[in-house]
């Protein structure tokens, strides 16, 4: 598998201490350049593995287990024990190099800012920008931000400016936050969403087959989205946000709210896809970390970069299914 780092100046083999915080035997490498080529093959057909981080974790198990449910001709090997089966691992159809560089612009400098905590603070900026480059370039190529300073331990992750090259996941489609400012309009309203919460799992199917799934955040204990038959109402680019404390603590609306400004830190990310039932919504989110975790306020949270795939696929009507 070290040929399809070619070219990309990195090498994930044995013996790259820096690679492999966990020890250097050949199996451990063998097993993380398993796990990031099928996390990116599932991500670039649109079945989330969560974040990008080169380990077989929950999330890239369960789009494994629904990429092979949906495409037996083109299955991912996994042993009877359902790990990846590494002498199988050829097979998948994925034979670009799993790492690549990109060279932080200018133009990414201008998508930082600062981020107040207090939510008057948050109301009165124009937008709710990217705080550092490290957070900028970890949601651009879907990964984490500590996966990106493993990739790169010759550089100090504070001193990122323009001009800094650095190794990152070869991500089929990088998370372009232009494109989705630019966006104006969703899909139509073909297909079906089907939100698992006890799974944490996304499922969006088409004509009947399942074609795309992401994880998902689906709501805190004693605040979980509401089950049911819903359907889309409203699919909002870069939205703003109205923190509301008693809605968001009680359920009920106050007079005491605030406008948050749109932007990637927005709590709602780059995208809202509002249903028909009121203040519930799928949506992006500021904190990817939280993604798999039940913290949101009922609605459903995407990372901003799986949220961007999902929004062009639907429209108003699109139906909704709550389990």
């Amino acid at each position: 598998m070290a040929a399809l780092l070619a070219g990309t100046g990195f090498s994930l083999q044995a013996g790259n201490h820096d690679f492999h915080p966990e020890g250097n035997e050949s199996v451990q490498s063998e097993k993380r350049q398993a796990a990031l080529k099928i996390q990116l093959f599932l991500d670039s057909n649109g079945f989330g593995p969560g974040r990008i981080d080169a380990y077989w974790g929950q999330f890239t198990r369960k789009a494994t287990t629904r990429w092979n449910a949906s495409n037996s001709g083109q299955a991912i090997p996994l042993t009877q024990s359902g790990d990846p089966d590494l002498s199988k691992i050829s097979q998948i159809p994925w034979n670009k190099p799993l790492v690549t560089k990109y060279t932080i612009t200018s133009a990414d400098e201008k998508k930082l800012g600062n981020v107040p905590e207090q939510p008057a603070a948050k109301a009165d900026q124009s937008s709710l920008p990217y705080e550092t480059l490290l957070e900028l370039v970890a949601e651009k190529f879907h990964a984490y931000p500590d996966f990106i300073c493993e990739l790169n331990p010759q550089v100090d992750p504070s001193s990122l400016s323009a001009g800094t090259t650095l190794t990152v996941p070869n991500v089929a489609e990088p998370f372009d936050l232009s494109a989705v400012k630019n966006a104006s309009s969703a899909g139509e309203s073909a297909g079906e969403i089907t939100v698992l919460s006890r799974d944490k799992m996304l499922e969006f199917r088409k004509d009947g087959k399942l074609v795309h799934t992401f994880p998902i955040t689906p709501g805190a204990e004693g605040n979980q989205a509401p089950p049911g038959n819903w359907k889309v109402d409203t699919v909002a680019f870069m939205p703003t946000f109205r923190y509301d404390e008693k809605m968001l603590e009680e359920g009920k609306r106050s007079e005491n709210a605030h406008i948050f400004p749109p932007g990637p830190n927005n709590p709602v990310g780059i995208v809202w896809i509002g249903i028909n039932s009121e203040g519930i919504g799928i949506h992006g989110t500021s904190n990817p970390d939280d993604i798999g975790r039940n913290a949101s306020h009922g609605c459903i949270r995407l990372a901003n970069w799986d949220a961007a795939k999902l929004a062009p696929l639907v429209g108003v009507g699109t139906p909704v299914v709550i389990r």
